[in-house]
């Protein structure tokens, strides 16, 4: 029988209103969360689950929670291959 790893944490940084912003997120099981946090790596608000097809509050989210979806999934099917 083989185990896999399936829990990827990674930091995020991105400009989002015209400011720096920094994600923390989760890929666990297939599903991705992500939240904020502050430079100092504090959590600004609580994990969220996302999902391409839902979108996030506004275009320019969407577009980084994308990314990061898109990252974390990566990285998944990466360590699925091996």
């Amino acid at each position: 029988m083989y185990i896999y790893q399936t829990n990827f944490i990674m930091i995020f940084e991105n400009t989002w209103q015209n400011e720096t912003v920094i994600h923390e997120a989760f890929i666990e099981n297939g599903d991705v969360s992500i939240r904020e946090v502050s430079l100092g790596g504090n959590p600004i608000e609580d994990f969220v689950s996302y999902h391409p097809s839902i979108g996030a509050s506004d275009d320019e989210l969407t577009k980084i929670c994308d990314d990061i979806y898109q990252t974390l999934m990566g990285a998944f099917v990466s360590q699925m291959m091996m």
